[in-house]
């Protein structure tokens, strides 16, 4: 029943253009889903030398598409429930990056040089990194709490961009 109800969700999605955030800069990645076109956007947080902050290396924040593209704040419980993320100092120039909504995605930020910094799959199989690019949520939202079915992650390894679908039970 799951999955009819994620190919009917992913057959109406086909008729909705999803925007892109194209002009903001340092972005790691962003997250998309069915509820509508408002993107959550995950961007890379320097210092003034180009250096990820070590308190808080990411920052998470909405791109409104269904209200003209303003920049809004992650609520509390979107932070708390949704679209927040734990950092841990992995090393010098990198960080464990996990999801509060779902700890089975494993993620390193790491930092390469000044102002330039990438979130790479952990349990990838494949020899070259896997950069995670974008998440597209599956959810119903007809309940109190939204209810996710299907999460896309679209990764590169600098070729080319490839879907991995992780199912929830």
């Amino acid at each position: 029943m799951k999955y009819l109800l994620c190919l009917l969700i992913s057959l109406t999605l086909m008729s909705i253009d999803y925007p892109r955030p194209q002009h903001e800069k340092d972005i790691l990645f962003y997250i998309q889903r069915t509820k509508n076109r408002n993107t959550v956007v995950y961007k890379a947080n320097y210092d003034s030398h180009g250096i990820l902050n070590q308190k808080s290396p990411i920052l998470a924040y909405w791109i409104m598409f269904e209200k003209e593209g303003n920049r809004e704040d992650l609520t509390y419980m979107e932070r708390k429930y949704g679209y927040g993320f734990e950092t841990k100092t992995d090393s010098t120039n990198s960080y464990l990056l996990t999801f509060i909504a779902n700890k089975n995605i494993k993620l390193l930020l790491v930092q390469e040089e000044p102002y330039n910094s990438k979130v790479v799959m952990i349990e990838s199989t494949e020899q070259s990194p896997q950069i995670l690019k974008h998440i597209f949520i599956h959810s119903d939202d007809s309940g109190i709490w939204p209810t996710v079915s299907a999460i896309d992650l679209y990764i590169t390894n600098q070729k080319q961009i490839t879907k991995k679908t992780i199912h929830i039970d």
